[in-house]
C-alpha cells in the first residue's frame, strides 16, 4: 500500500487536472476588485465547475504563473472569485482552496460563500468522492506533523486526530485505516465497511466451481491468497496480487503494483494450487479481461537491468513467440510486437502475420 506517496499523487493529480497543460482556451472576460476575469474553458472541474483565473497584468493566458483561481458555475457566475492559489471543487457548493502564508501554501475546506469549514492548515486537504464524483460526504484532513483526521460536509470531526495509528487515501480513493494491527476500510460516508486481520476473509465473488479471492493483513501488509468452494486453500494468502482468469488457472503476483523489477515473480497455478509455471520464469504477466472472460493468450515480461523482454504465452506460462523489445496486444486478439526497429503483426498464438 502506497498511502503517503497516494497522498501526494492524488493532491498532484488533482493539481494538473486543474491548472495542466490547457492547451487552446476559449475565455470570458469578467471583473472582480477591479481586475479581468477570464474563463478558462479548457478545464473541465467536476460538479458542472470551470475554472477562472485573474492576474494584476490582465493576461489572458491560462498558464500564467501569477494567475490567481477561482470557480464559476455552468451560466459562467463567480463562485468562488480568483484569489486563491488553487480552488478545486470538492463537492455542489464544496471547495478545497489553498493560498500562500508565510512562505508556506495552506489549505482550507470553504462552501460557496466562503465560510471556512475547515480553517486554513499547514498540510492536505483531500475530498473523498462519492461514486461517479458525486458529492463529498467526508473530507480526509492531514496537518503537517499533526494526526490525521476526518470530517463530514459540515466540519464535523468523525474521525479523530489519533483514533487510528494511520490514516490514508488509497490510490484508488478509498478511505483506510489501521488499529491494533487490524486494517478498517471505510465507505463513502466514513462508515466502517470492512475490517481485515489475520484470518484471511472472502472478497470479490467465487467462480463457477467456487473458487474465491481471499485476503488478509499481516504485518502492516494485505495479502491475498485462493481456496475452493470447500474453504480450503489453495492458493496460500502471501501474495501482492492474485487473478483468477479461468476455472482452472490462476496467477499470482509479489511486487509492486507501480512498476516490474527483477525481483518480482508470477506463479501460474491450476484449480487444484499445482503450480503450472514456477516462480522465475516471468517476473509479470498481462492477460486482457472480456466480456466472455480472459484472453487464452497473453503476454509475459522479463525485467534485467534496464532491459525488457516480451513473449506471447499462453494460460500455463508457455512461450507462443520469440522474444521481442514490446509487444502489445490489440482489440481484435492479435498482437503488435516490436523488435528493434522492425515491427511485425503476430496472430494470438504468437505467429507473424
Amino acid at each position: 500500500m502506497k498511502r503517503l506517496i497516494s497522498l501526494v499523487l492524488f493532491a498532484v493529480i488533482l493539481f494538473m487536472a486543474f491548472t495542466g497543460c490547457t492547451g487552446e482556451s476559449e475565455t470570458q472576460v469578467k471583473t472582480y476588485e477591479g481586475k479581468n476575469v477570464y474563463i478558462d474553458e479548457a478545464t473541465e472541474l467536476h460538479f458542472d465547475y470551470k475554472r477562472c483565473y485573474s492576474n494584476a497584468e490582465n493576461l489572458e493566458d491560462p498558464a500564467e504563473e501569477s494567475n490567481l483561481s477561482g470557480v464559476v458555475d455552468s451560466k459562467g457566475e463567480i463562485v468562488i472569485p480568483p484569489k486563491y492559489e488553487s480552488a478545486v471543487p470538492a463537492g455542489k457548493n464544496l471547495f478545497v482552496v489553498a493560498e500562500e502564508k508565510d512562505g508556506k501554501t495552506v489549505s482550507a475546506l470553504i462552501d460557496k460563500s466562503g465560510k471556512k469549514i475547515v480553517p486554513f492548515t499547514d498540510g492536505q486537504i483531500v475530498a473523498v468522492y462519492g461514486e461517479n464524483y458525486s458529492d463529498s460526504k467526508i473530507v480526509f484532513v492531514k496537518p503537517v506533523n499533526e494526526k490525521e483526521y476526518v470530517v463530514d460536509a459540515s466540519g464535523k470531526v468523525i474521525i479523530n486526530p489519533g483514533e487510528y495509528e494511520e490514516l490514508y487515501i488509497t490510490p484508488n480513493a478509498e478511505l483506510e485505516g489501521i488499529k491494533d494491527g487490524t486494517l478498517f476500510i471505510f465507505d463513502r460516508n466514513g462508515n466502517i465497511k470492512e475490517k481485515i486481520g489475520v484470518e484471511p476473509i472472502a472478497c470479490g465473488e467465487a467462480t463457477e466451481s467456487g473458487l474465491q479471492l481471499v485476503v488478509n493483513f499481516v504485518d502492516g501488509k494485505t495479502n491475498y491468497g485462493v481456496v475452493n468452494a470447500e474453504k480450503a486453500a489453495v492458493v496460500s494468502p502471501e501474495y501482492d496480487r492474485i487473478t483468477i482468469i479461468a476455472e482452472n488457472r490462476i496467477i499470482a503476483r509479489k511486487g509492486s503494483d507501480d512498476s516490474v523489477e527483477e525481483d518480482d515473480i508470477i506463479v501460474f497455478f491450476d484449480g487444484d494450487g499445482k503450480v503450472v509455471c514456477p516462480a522465475g520464469v516471468y517476473n509479470n504477466a498481462y492477460f486482457r479481461k472480456t466480456e466472455s472472460g480472459y484472453s487464452q493468450s497473453g503476454t509475459g515480461l522479463t525485467v534485467a537491468g534496464e532491459k525488457i523482454t516480451k513473449w506471447v504465452i499462453d494460460q500455463n506460462g508457455n512461450k507462443l513467440s520469440q522474444a521481442y523489445d514490446e509487444i502489445i496486444r490489440k482489440d481484435d486478439g492479435t498482437f503488435t510486437a516490436r523488435s528493434g526497429d522492425k515491427t511485425f503483426t503476430l496472430d494470438s498464438n504468437g505467429k507473424v502475420i
